[in-house]
């Protein structure tokens, strides 16, 4: 209990000291701040920000999906890169049923077999940005990824 104590009152000294320390510099330089903001702001409201998409041949998607959210994910970032998709495909499908799923998944995972992939044809080198998608099994990344 003593510990918790300790602990806790280390905390609040930190916070403390923390924020009293400089209150009338900090806020001096809140309203600076605010003020740069606000002008950066008013010269920005008229300039157009719209993504550059012309640039197609540095980014590449890699993305496993079972059930397609991934895959529409995937799209998606394809759309607003202009990138190259290359889906990850298992050599035996997995099952329909979620439930059967499931049960292959803790099969492979307990024998710590990974499942067999369809060959791709991608050279990395070529890309300046890799998107690697993956549905998350059981707290981390699927096994075909």
């Amino acid at each position: 209990m003593k510990k918790i104590i300790g602990v806790f009152s280390l905390f609040c000294l930190f916070l403390l000291g923390g924020c009293s320390e400089n209150s009338q510099s900090s806020s001096s330089h809140l309203n600076s701040t605010t003020t740069a903001s606000t002008n950066d702001l008013e010269k920005n409201a008229g300039a157009d920000n719209s993504v550059d998409n012309t640039n197609t041949s540095n980014v590449a998607i890699v993305y496993y999906s079972l059930t397609g959210s991934t895959e529409a994910v995937a799209k998606e970032i394809q759309t607003q890169t202009n990138g190259d998709l290359y889906p990850i495909t298992t050599v035996e499908a997995y099952p329909e049923a979620y439930s059967d799923v499931l049960e292959v998944v803790r099969q492979q995972q307990g024998a710590n077999e990974l499942p067999k992939l369809q060959p791709m044809t991608i050279d990395l080198a070529e890309y300046e940005t890799i998107f690697i998608g993956s549905p998350i099994w059981f707290g981390s990344c699927s096994l075909p990824t």
